[in-house]
């Protein structure tokens, strides 16, 4: 049986780039870890439990990279970067371009829903939001393709950790063990 751990990437620096209009689009993606993110990783790379994973699997964001990165340096460890890993979408539909303060209340406006809906559409359908069974599946087909592995760190974002092992909070460089859904089959 693999066991996953799932750790969400460290203290991210939104306040890196000077110029709110860099952060348009998927520009966002590219924010960095801060300096306390980096010691977060540096701290979490001392965990016992990931210092034997055969593969560490990350988000592209760069965040997620950095932290995966510190503890692949660290230990020698392959890492792969996994597209499907990426934060939960607050707007399937991308309309908000940017991230100017009234976006970034808006996008807060879409977690907050998400979270009051426990990440199921309402029934009105008027949601921007990516539905929590969405970012489950996704992210769950990643991890099947790593199953022939013993132990495996995926490197993430809260939400994902959250749809996937159904914690309610993650600290940055928090590690949740996860047995995955394929523990419950019984073969017939």
């Amino acid at each position: 049986m693999t066991q996953f751990y799932l750790v969400r990437h460290g203290t991210s620096d939104w306040n890196a780039l000077s110029n709110e209009a860099t952060l348009r689009g998927a520009r966002r993606d590219f924010v960095p870890l801060s300096s306390q993110g980096i010691e977060e990783s540096f701290q979490l790379s001392q965990d016992e439990r990931l210092r034997s994973a055969n593969i560490i699997i990350s988000s592209p964001y760069t965040r997620a990279l950095q932290t995966a990165a510190i503890i692949s340096q660290r230990h020698n460890i392959p890492l792969h970067v996994e597209y499907y890993l990426h934060e939960w979408l607050p707007d399937v539909t991308f309309q908000f371009e940017g991230c100017n303060r009234g976006e970034y209340e808006s996008v807060a406006h879409l977690v907050d829903e998400y979270h009051e809906h426990d990440g199921i559409r309402p029934m009105n359908g008027h949601a921007l939001w990516e539905e929590r069974k969405t970012v489950r599946s996704r992210s769950l087909s990643v991890l099947e393709r790593y199953l022939d592995y013993r132990s495996v760190v995926v490197v993430t974002h809260g939400m994902v950790i959250q749809s996937l092992a159904d914690v309610a909070h993650i600290p940055p460089c928090g590690v949740v063990p996860f047995d995955g859904p394929w523990r419950c089959k019984n073969p017939m």
